[in-house]
């Protein structure tokens, strides 16, 4: 049986049509926007549609499915089946592609990831939940650590800085303002998974970037190419080794939005808070 393991974010997401933060869900940045930003289907009729099929062992609770597009796990879709509506999300990489570049990272050790196996095949999993009320003045985001608990994640900025770790770092155009728990002490073989990103004041996104090469799926490119001087302008304060260890393995990177149109995203107007 091959092995692989697969960086997992998962989302519970409910949307709200009265939400003008929350109003869409879209994933993957590109430099070319017409290989990247792709709409999520948020119905399991529409994304039976458009080609996504069930991704087995997902290990979700009874009632829930993980959708793949064409079935490819790097990127699953989870739907609430008594509604068909969409509730989450999760990304993965290939085990075998991390572990024969030899890194000194032991991702196992993260408190971020947990370990599943995905049709039959060896995942690491960083998991994220997210809800949001009918009215859409209300949203919340859970973080799932390794040990099973949960953390919650303010959505407004301002307390995500006063009651997190996370820092506030760069804006990136078409992107947003990404928040990371990442600064000049971090240790380059404990880099946390996840990132936030933010328009204004609140948290509009959720990504995972990993450092390490990996291939990005057969029908749709899903992992991003990031420039790495985009890379050290994002996180300005970073050690001098996450730069180093991006030269040598390359970075494997994904974002997912919950809005309908990153592209409108600007630093102009993204940058305050």
């Amino acid at each position: 049986m091959e092995r692989a393991a697969i960086i997992v974010l998962t989302a519970l997401v409910s949307t709200s049509k009265g939400d003008d933060v929350w109003n869409g869900m879209i994933g993957k940045w590109s430099q070319n926007a017409s290989d990247g930003f792709y709409t999520i289907p948020q119905t399991m009729t529409t994304a039976s549609c458009q080609g996504w099929t069930r991704i087995v062992g997902v290990d979700l609770p009874l009632g829930e499915i993980g959708m793949g597009y064409h079935g490819d796990p790097r990127v699953v879709i989870f739907y609430r089946i008594s509604t068909g509506r969409v509730i989450g999300f999760q990304v993965g990489v290939p085990l075998k592609e991390l572990d024969r570049q030899h890194m000194p990272i032991n991702y196992r050790k993260h408190s971020e990831i947990r370990v599943k196996i995905m049709n039959g095949v060896r995942y690491y999993t960083v998991t994220a939940y997210f809800r949001q009320s009918e009215c859409g003045n209300s949203r919340s985001i859970w973080l799932k650590k390794r040990d099973g608990t949960l953390t919650k994640i303010p959505t407004n900025t301002k307390l995500l800085v006063e009651q997190t770790t996370y820092e506030r770092k760069e804006c990136i155009p078409w992107m947003g303002l990404h928040y990371y728990k990442i600064n000049s002490e971090t240790k380059c073989d404990d880099i946390p998974a996840v990132f936030l990103l933010a328009n204004k004041m609140d948290i509009i996104g959720v990504g995972v970037q990993m450092i390490g090469k990996a291939s990005s799926g057969p029908k749709r490119t899903w992992f991003e190419t990031i420039p790495l001087q985009t890379e050290a302008v994002t996180i300005p304060d970073a050690p001098k080794c996450i730069a180093e260890d991006i030269k040598k393995y390359g970075l494997i990177s994904f974002h997912f939005w919950f809005i309908n149109d990153p592209l409108s995203l600007q630093c102009d107007t993204t940058h305050q808070d």
